[in-house]
């Protein structure tokens, strides 16, 4: 999972991709030109920045790609800004793993999944970001990217760290749950507290993230309490408007996080 973002902090992408490392409060930096327009000053501080004495684009570029494990190229069209370019040249030349991610084509959710298998499977903590830098939709990138940035990382979380979702004991096996609320009850009494916090520190966006995780445990108890108590247990019948297991996993994960937003969302301690 994500351990550092790196940028050159120009508009746009690269700038959101600090302000989710600034946000998730993990190391960031990386090299920028001197004197550069397209990067905003008062911030190089903040975002730790250093400065490359150089007017050249493309070194810079490279010195970035070089002290990353890999180069992640956002965009939200067909057309590849200098930036990039020169970061796909300079990931070639260094055999440096490189992915495009192109919003145009994708939705975030299926690019957030695209971009955390791409870092498990090319095991790849030190990320560079650059991209899209267009100065009429920069703020707009720039959002996107660390909201995007954010989710991908809170799925590298989630799944090294949610130990519970497999763990989980049945609490109270000798009766069924009679209400989604009871389910909720149960899953968070036995989850660890670092669980608790993950998931509080989501957004509602991201809530979809855990079906891959703490979403299969829960389907997996419900067949579970089917066979175990036959007819005395009913998902549909837990609450109105229910019309199957999916709709109580997702019920069940809405309203866990609402009940660990109010006692949980703290700042992660690392």
């Amino acid at each position: 999972m994500i351990r550092k973002i790196v940028s050159n902090g120009r508009i746009g992408v690269a700038i959101g991709a600090l302000e989710a490392a600034v946000a998730l409060d993990i190391p960031r930096g990386g090299w920028t030109l001197s004197g550069d327009d397209a990067v905003d000053r008062p911030l190089i501080e903040n975002y730790h920045l250093q400065e490359l004495s150089t007017r050249s684009l493309a070194k810079c570029v490279e010195r970035n790609v070089r002290d990353s494990d890999g180069t992640l190229i956002i965009t939200f069209s067909d057309d590849l800004p200098d930036d990039a370019m020169c970061a796909r040249k300079s990931a070639d030349k260094h055999h440096i793993p490189c992915l495009r991610i192109n919003l145009a084509r994708s939705g975030k959710f299926e690019a957030a999944q695209s971009i955390h298998e791409w870092l498990k499977d090319r095991e790849i903590r030190i990320i560079h970001v650059v991209g899209a830098t267009h100065q009429g939709r920069g703020k707009k990138a720039g959002k996107t990217t660390a909201d995007l940035l954010e989710a991908v990382y809170y799925l590298g979380l989630i799944e090294n760290n949610m130990t519970s979702v497999s763990d989980i004991s049945s609490s109270h096996p000798e009766a069924p749950p009679t209400s989604v609320d009871d389910i909720v009850s149960r899953i968070s009494t036995d989850m660890t507290l670092k669980d608790r916090v993950i998931m509080a520190n989501l957004k509602e966006s991201q809530l979809p993230l855990l079906e891959q995780t703490l979403g299969r445990y829960i389907l997996t108890q419900l067949e579970h309490w089917q066979k175990m108590f036959g007819g005395a247990f009913s998902p549909v019948g837990l609450e109105a408007g229910i019309k199957g297991n999916e709709e109580v996993c997702r019920r069940v994960i809405g309203k866990l996080w609402e009940k660990l937003r109010r006692t949980h969302r703290l700042r992660m301690v690392k």
